[in-house]
């Protein structure tokens, strides 16, 4: 081979890369018989759950266990009533003074009397205190549940100001506060159901993204599900797809029915 056919050869050959480690490349098997690495063998699932179970059987403790579902049994005996107590009483009252007009929004949102929105932000207190781990939270429903909660009270409760002769015939006749009890049980049976699975850690599958478009979505429907409080109009509730529109739609039809004394107290 002459000068200009090695020339050439040279020109079209490609580049070899080569990368320094630093050290030399190593096999499986160089770095076993090396360094004595031995791999485990993968273990079975039988096994780890084998496992588990005999380290959580060693690390039990009864007191804690019951400090954990009842945490209340924890911090009471603990409570300083001297530092705490009027602390306490003065949080207490001024959340609860908030309640009230609160709760009752909520009630009109879900579709039932005022009075029971003003119930669920007392009931649910009694047992967070035994449950509860948070000092520092106000427990209660909002709007996005009311508004939720309002759609099946809306198609299967009975409206209370409906005579009977609005019923169909053979129809079962269910009152807007029993479909809300009924409603209201099935999601604490399931909230129970997964606190015992301990699935809280789904929450972290929630992106900040998605809960911000949530919460911008939820905006827009209670300020529409409001608007017809403010302007005291009456008019018919829209559901399904398109319902915002509709609803406004529904709003510009009857504004001319605007009672402004209930206009201006908005």
């Amino acid at each position: 081979m002459d000068n200009e056919e090695e020339e050439d050869l040279l020109y079209h050959q490609k580049p070899v890369k080569r990368a320094d480690l630093g050290r030399n490349v190593l096999t499986l098997e160089d770095l076993s018989e090396k360094y004595h690495f031995q791999q485990k063998s993968p273990s079975k699932y039988h096994e780890k759950i084998k496992s588990y179970a005999k380290k959580e059987c060693q690390e039990f403790s009864c007191p804690n266990f019951l400090t954990s579902v009842v945490p209340i049994l924890g911090w009471l005996p603990k409570y300083s009533l001297k530092t705490d107590l009027v602390n306490d009483l003065v949080s207490g009252f001024t959340v609860a003074i908030m309640h009230i007009p609160q709760g009752m929004a909520y009630g009109l949102l879900a579709g039932v009397d005022p009075v029971v929105g003003i119930y669920t932000a007392f009931f649910p207190v009694l047992i967070y205190v035994l449950l509860g781990t948070m000092p520092h939270v106000s427990m209660g429903t909002f709007a996005v549940i009311s508004i939720m909660v309002s759609k099946p009270v809306m198609e299967l409760g009975a409206d209370p100001l409906a005579g009977p002769g609005n019923l169909e015939a053979g129809q079962p006749v269910y009152s807007r506060i029993q479909v809300a009890a009924a409603v209201t049980f099935c999601v604490g049976l399931v909230q129970f159901l997964a606190g015992l699975g301990r699935l809280g850690f789904l929450s972290m599958v929630l992106t900040d993204t998605l809960v911000s478009a949530f919460t911008v979505g939820a905006s827009f429907h209670v300020i529409t599900s409001q608007i017809k409080h403010i302007l005291g109009v009456s008019i018919t509730r829209q559901s399904g797809p398109g319902n915002l529109p509709l609803t406004y739609i529904e709003i510009g039809k009857n504004i001319a029915t605007t009672n402004l004394f209930t206009l201006g107290i908005s």
